[in-house]
Order: C-alpha cells, then structure tokens, then sequence
C-alpha cells in the first residue's frame, strides 16, 4: 500500500481544481512529444466539477484544443440524449464549451440502437484500432470514477469482462441502471500512461480501503486491478 499515490483534499471543489492543472501539464507534455492528447472520460456524478473547472476559461485557454483527441472509458447503452449518457453530461459540462474539433470527440455509439450492444462494442473497437493502430492502446490520460460496490469504469464485481483480454471493448450486463453498458476493458486502462481515479464522498470511503487493501481482491472490487499500472495511477480522494 506504500507505493499507491494517494493524493486526499477536504472538498470535491479543491480536487477537480488540483486534477484540472494537473490535465493542463499531462497535455502540454503529450503534444511536446506527440503533437497531441488523447483522453479517456468517466462518466458517473464526480467528474462534473472537473470537467466545468477544465471549462472555465482561466483553464480552457492554456489547452490546445486543437490538439485534443476525446475517448470515453464506458458508457450506458442509452441515446445520446438521454440523461443518464455520459456524452450528454461530458457535452453539458466541458464538450459544448471548449473548441474541441467534433471529428475527435469520438464517443461510444449507443446513439442509434441500430445494432446490438455487442456490435456496438466492436464497432467503437474498429475506432480505438483506426485511431490507434494495431498495437497496444495507449491513452495520454484515462479518467475514472469509483464505484461504492468497489466498480470502475462499466467493471463490475464478478463480471466476466474482468477477465478479457483479447478485446478493448465490451458490452456488460450490471445490477445498475441501466443495466446494459459499454466498458473498456482493463488492459487499456491499465496500459494508460497516466490512470487518474477520482473518488468524492464518505460512501466511498468503505471501496476505497478494500481497493488499496494489500489482498484486495479484484474479483470483488475492481478498481484494485488498476494498481498493477504502479507509478501510473493516482487515487485522488475528497471527503466531501
């Protein structure tokens, strides 16, 4: 447990200002190296206060947005539209306020339901590949959230999607709602040069010590699988 980067403010408010700066220099360093920056959103309740504070506009004019190529970790297999869609939220709080070119905001295509969710999956599988290539996927930046259940991302406790690691893409079933989701699987979340997880409140209090816990067990809380990326994941925690 001494090697986890833990990093704990009192307030959500004090987190997302300290992760925004954080996304500011992640970014600046990809493009110095690479031309651009490619990030992976969560979705979920937590993220909101980062994603507004990246929009402000002391914050969103020292990005090359230009430059910015968006992914998102899961998504519920519901239209885009719809409340419970993570693009919606990512378009309300940051998407819709940044000069982001839209051909590289490339979210899940759940939009339509005019395909399965399996398709869907490989479908956004053909877009990592197209965009990243044959080889591994390696994200600049991937965002998640924690689950009070231990989840991260669309992995859930006991899912068999735990346990893929042929495909980046995969359709779940969870006891959540909606219950049908699309998820990244864990080995381009844990391939990510940088895995920021964010986790606000004291209900999340009880997953987060079983996570870090040094026999954590993944099956049972997923998030712990995260660790194996050592020296790339931190553990940004709020009281409130």
């Amino acid at each position: 447990m001494s090697s986890d980067d833990v990093r704990s403010f009192d307030t959500l408010a004090d987190l997302s200002v300290e992760v925004a700066q954080q996304i500011v220099t992640l970014a600046a360093e990809a493009m110095a190296r690479r031309g651009r920056f490619t990030i992976a959103l969560a979705g979920g309740q937590t993220p909101r206060a980062l994603y507004q504070c990246l929009a402000s506009p002391a914050v969103r004019d020292r990005i090359n947005w230009a430059r910015v190529h968006v992914f998102f970790g899961d998504e519920r297999y519901v239209p885009h539209d719809d409340p419970r869609s993570n693009v919606r939220m990512a378009r309300e709080t940051l998407l819709g306020h940044v000069p982001c070119p839209p051909d590289q905001i490339h979210p899940m295509p759940t939009s339509t339901f005019s395909a399965n969710a399996d398709e869907a999956a490989m479908e956004y599988e053909r877009t990592l590949r197209d965009f990243f290539g044959s080889g591994p996927l390696v994200f600049d930046l991937v965002l998640l959230g924690l689950g009070t259940d231990g989840h991260t991302a669309s992995l859930f406790p006991h899912s068999p999607a735990l346990r893929e690691e042929t495909s980046q893409v995969v359709a779940v079933t969870a006891n959540a709602d909606p219950p049908v989701r699309l998820t990244l699987t864990l080995p381009p979340l844990i391939g990510a040069l940088r895995i920021f997880v964010m986790a606000a409140g004291p209900d999340k209090q009880t997953a987060l010590e079983h996570v870090l816990a040094p026999d954590a067990d993944v099956d049972l809380y997923p998030a712990a699988a995260l660790r194996a990326a050592d020296g790339r994941v931190t553990w940004w925690v709020a009281r409130l």
